[in-house]
């Protein structure tokens, strides 16, 4: 029996002894996903791959897979993985043996993309190649040429006569109708410039108005306050004193006219206020007039009626100061409210 019959009988036995799975042990050869045992020149018996998985393509030895296309055998770092794994997004790989370098993957550069197959990079539409360099680099069309889809190309288009390249050098328009819409753009450009501006304008003199406004009803209230105060003041230390033999103190006050109401409306009437002025006045006079009279009561030798004597000139006194004092605030708001035009 000759070497290669011998080798023949060894194998048939080995497949008799061990079945279908001696045949179907794929797992040695990385990437294959059918094989089984052949005798190669030398009468040898080896496992030979039939087809590879998802991802590899078998060599033309037959008993090696190698990476398809599109996948790679290299991390990002170019580590060897002893694997094949699909090119990262924006890559491409030729694919290649497991093992060697040339399965590094290539990012696809600005202005382009990776084909179906992740084989090469194409430059995106508007784009053209230049020449030179394993990846390609991508420039845009100029003047009156287009690309209208993915390429290589090396040059892009022409467009015809009365045809001009749309802005992104996509396609090739009508003329006429190409100027009349860069003509309505840019009229659109303006007109939104315009009413941009009218717009700002407008709210910068909104917000100035307010804040005037603003700062006049503050004032306002600000004068309010100070007046109404002080003749609160006053109002108050004469019911205080309503039971007091003097009894012109009532007339002293406005009445239900007060300052403070008025503030309140909104409107200060400088007429009304120069008459509550001229009472105000007309009543201080008489308790000047009424302290004199009363000094007499001094010199009794009742110590009641001088209790009673001093006790009076005290709020006379009082009376007058206090009255003093709001004359010279309202005459001082009538100067104010007068220089405003507000009166």
């Amino acid at each position: 029996m000759t070497a290669r019959a011998t080798a023949l009988l060894l194998l048939l036995l080995a497949l008799a002894a061990g079945g279908a799975s001696a045949a179907a042990d794929c797992s040695r050869i990385v990437g294959c996903s059918s094989c089984s045992y052949e005798l190669d020149k030398d009468s040898a018996s080896v496992l030979v791959c039939k087809a590879c998985g998802q991802g590899y393509a078998l060599k033309d030895t037959k008993n090696l897979c190698a990476c398809a296309p599109g996948y790679t055998a290299r991390d990002a770092d170019g580590t060897a993985l002893g694997r094949c794994i699909p090119a990262p997004a924006g890559s491409v790989s030729a694919g290649g043996a497991v093992t060697a370098a040339a399965t590094v993957s290539r990012v696809c550069l600005s202005n382009s993309k990776p084909n179906a197959a992740g084989t090469a990079c194409l430059c995106d539409p508007g784009f053209y190649v230049l020449v030179g360099g394993q990846t390609p680099r991508c420039s845009a069309c100029a003047g009156n040429t287009y690309l209208d889809a993915p390429n290589t190309r090396h040059a892009c288009k022409p467009c015809g006569a009365a045809r001009t390249a749309n802005g992104d050098h996509t396609a090739c328009v009508d003329l006429v109708t190409a100027l009349t819409s860069k003509a309505a753009a840019e009229l659109a450009n303006v007109t939104g410039a315009v009413n941009s501006t009218l717009a700002g304008i407008a709210g910068r003199a909104n917000g100035t108005l307010t804040t005037v406004l603003d700062r006049v009803n503050d004032t306002w209230t600000a004068v309010t306050d100070r007046v109404t105060a002080p003749w609160t003041a006053v109002t108050d230390f004469a019911a205080n004193v309503t039971d007091h033999p003097l009894q012109t103190l009532e007339g002293l006050l406005p009445g239900d006219a007060s300052i403070s109401s008025s503030a309140a409306s909104g409107r200060f009437n400088l007429t009304a206020t120069q008459e509550r002025l001229s009472k105000i006045t007309s009543r201080l006079n008489p308790l000047a007039k009424a302290k004199l009279e009363k000094l007499v009561d001094l010199s009794t030798t009742d110590p009641t009626k001088r209790a009673q004597a001093m006790q009076f000139l005290d709020t006379v006194d009082t009376v007058v100061k206090r009255g003093t004092t709001i004359l010279a605030v309202v005459k001082i708001l009538s100067m104010i409210l007068g220089g405003a035009g507000l009166g």
